[in-house]
Formats: C-alpha cells, structure tokens, sequence
C-alpha cells in the first residue's frame, strides 16, 4: 500500500511529492479492524493521514494556506478534532453521520432539510459500470458543531458540511445508484 501527499497549486500545477508512506498488509493482520478502538491509534492505517499533515505543515511556511483533501478513509476523529495551525484546513469526503452538538441530530438529515444553495449540471461519461448522462446535482452546506465520541468525548469542533445529491435521475444501469 501507498499513500502520497502531492503538492499542488490554487491552479492544480503539481509542485511535488511531500509525504509517502508505504506498508504491507500482512494476511495474518485481516480481520484487525473490528477491534480497531482497542488499538492504538498509531498501529492504525488511518495513522497515515496524521503523519502526512505534520509532515505537510513541519515545512509549509505559515503564509501559505494548505487544504488537505481526504476520501472517506481520512473522515476519523484523530484528524477532524486535531489541533491545527491557522493555515491549515481539511475537505474530508464523509464516513460517519456525526451528531450536531446543539440539536443532538444527525448532520445528513440535517442537511437534507436545507434549502438548495446551487444546482450544477455534470457531464457524466459512459463506461462499463456507469450510464452516461448529464447529471443535475443539488447542492446544500451549513456550519455545525459537532462532538467527538470514545476517546474524544466532550471535544467540540466547527465543520462546514456540503451535501451534494444527484436530482432527477434517468435511467441508470444495473447496481448503479446517482452520485452522491
């Protein structure tokens, strides 16, 4: 496995690599994830989007604004509740439904209930797996406090979460669902 840090510009002109870290999955270590919250976070593999931050923001000069984009495999409290410098901001794609502080609600009904702030079309192409069509996606954000669990219970943190549905769907292929 890999797992790279690439430097980019506002334009996506890539500057570089940062950080790499590369690790074997050993057969015996299957089945370890079950029992994820007993172990330490570092022998974790999420670990991994910690340890590219540091190393991002240990040579990043504070004038530069740095925006680290995660798949749903970096939506862990580690990274989402962590200190950060002021330069330093996360777009993370979603795993967990988190709990509004306030409300004590669910963040995606929450934000299903918001009024449509953009609706874009999207060109989808067609392959194998995937219809092609012009896609009309529905988008909603809104600014929450939420509250981390387990080890990070009774810690609070600001996020912006942006919801985006694919609306009036066509037809779809088999198995395949809309974009969201």
């Amino acid at each position: 496995m890999l797992h790279t840090t690439l430097a980019v510009t506002e334009g996506g002109r890539p500057l570089g690599i940062i950080s790499q870290q590369s690790w074997i999955r050993e057969i015996e270590n299957l089945g370890k994830s079950k029992r994820r919250r007993k172990r330490p976070f570092e022998e974790k593999e999420s670990s991994k989007w910690i340890k590219a931050i540091e190393e991002t923001e240990s040579i990043i000069p504070e004038n530069v604004h740095v925006i680290t984009v995660g798949d749903r495999e970096s939506d862990i409290s580690d990274l989402i509740f962590r200190e950060r410098p002021s330069n330093s901001d996360y777009i993370v794609r979603t795993y967990h439904d988190r709990v509004i502080s306030e409300t004590k609600e669910k963040m995606y009904e929450t934000l299903e209930k918001e009024d449509e702030a953009l609706r874009i079309t999207l060109d989808i192409a067609n392959t194998s797996s995937r219809k092609g069509r012009k896609a009309i996606l529905s988008i909603r954000f809104k600014q929450f406090e939420i509250e981390g669990t387990y080890r990070w219970k009774g810690k609070k943190t600001k996020v912006t979460a942006i919801i985006v549905n694919e609306e009036e769907v066509s037809e779809l292929k088999e198995k395949e669902r809309p974009l969201n």
